[in-house]
């Protein structure tokens, strides 16, 4: 925690999130911390190539909804 509070040179965090699972709890109290530090952030959905195109669209939207949600 504190290095994601006061690393000055810290300027985005890219949070790797496996397509796969989609977001878990820890991913979402991660992100809750990000921005009760005021970091911007990236979700990146990795092993997208894994799984098949509408499951895959599905937890992008589902991702991004949640992202939405919290601005």
């Amino acid at each position: 925690d504190h290095y994601l509070e006061h690393r000055r040179s810290l300027k985005r965090v890219m949070v790797l999130v496996d397509a796969r699972h989609g977001l878990k709890s820890s991913d979402m109290e991660f992100l809750d911390k990000l921005e009760e530090f005021r970091r911007k952030y990236q979700v990146i959905l990795t092993k997208a190539d894994t799984i098949p195109t509408e499951p895959l669209a599905l937890v992008a939207e589902q991702t991004k909804s949640f992202i939405q949600e919290r601005q």
